[in-house]
């Protein structure tokens, strides 16, 4: 009977924490799709969105802050704005203005505050899209304009003069196109004059095919050319001092010390 009961308790108790969490998947924010919202209602959701997450940096009219890091947004470019959206680099993580922010948007929630920005501010340009690439021709493309900064494989690091370079594997194709077009932060515009639509999609079809591949023991062939040499100068370090230390040591096998016995045999060779 107490086992029945037991049974019947340990039921009711996953029945509750099972309504529980249907409550609590239930309450969160309903996202709608933007084409079924009407236009009244993006508006809103923009504006409300804009004032919550944008308008203390940035102030109310979109004209910007008293620094660099709240730059004014009407005539911005659309694929900026979009490009910290997507990233999650608003606000930024460092004094300097780069680095990976605590805020993230789901496509529904991006798409209605840039429409929302757009119309408020007029933001200028569009939204960039790559074409279909080969790895191939991509690799070239890549080491050519990127890999100095981003390293071979696009797995990120530091730059020069302190510069923080975001890990490229992982992102999607539009978001690498942004950053090719705007330059965001210390990092180079490059225009179709030199970086064509063609030549993102090769890039992206690059990246993507070195992502799917398996990494090198320790990740060193992955490095960023400035991780690379640091870890070369630390190893070299390791072994130099590793040297000293094993040449100053006292030897290894040292002559064992003289027993009783043997020092009674000597003196009686000697007499």
């Amino acid at each position: 009977m107490s086992a029945v009961r037991g049974l019947l308790g340990w039921s009711g108790l996953a029945a509750v924490i099972a309504l529980v969490w249907i409550g609590v998947s239930a309450g969160g924010p309903v996202r709608a799709d933007v084409e079924e919202d009407p236009p009244e209602q993006q508006s809103l959701r923009g504006d409300t969105l804009y004032s919550n997450h944008c308008a203390r940096c940035h102030g109310a009219d979109g004209t910007g802050g008293s620094n660099e890091l709240s730059p004014p947004l009407v005539g911005m470019e659309a694929a900026r704005v979009d490009l910290v959206l997507r990233t999650g680099r608003m606000p930024p993580a460092r004094e300097d203005g780069s680095g990976q922010g605590d805020i993230e948007w789901d496509d529904d929630n991006r798409e209605v505050l840039l429409a929302h920005l757009t119309a408020v501010f007029d933001l200028e340009g569009s939204i960039p899209s790559p074409e279909e690439g080969e790895a191939a021709v991509g690799r070239e493309v890549f080491a050519k304009h990127c890999a100095a900064c981003h390293g071979y494989t696009g797995d990120g690091g530091v730059g020069g003069a302190g510069a923080f370079v975001p890990r490229l594997l992982g992102l999607d194709p539009v978001t690498v196109a942004e950053a090719v077009r705007v330059g965001p932060f210390q990092m180079p515009r490059f225009a179709e004059e030199q970086v064509s639509d063609q030549d993102l999609g090769h890039i992206v079809a690059y990246l993507e095919e070195v992502a799917a591949e398996e990494a090198t023991l320790l990740n060193l062939v992955e490095l960023n050319p400035v991780f690379l040499a640091a870890f070369v100068g630390v190893l070299a370090i390791a072994m130099l001092f590793s040297c000293l230390w094993i040449a100053g040591r006292v030897t290894m096998f040292p002559d064992a010390a003289p027993t009783a016995a043997d020092a009674a045999e000597t003196e009686g060779g000697d007499a």
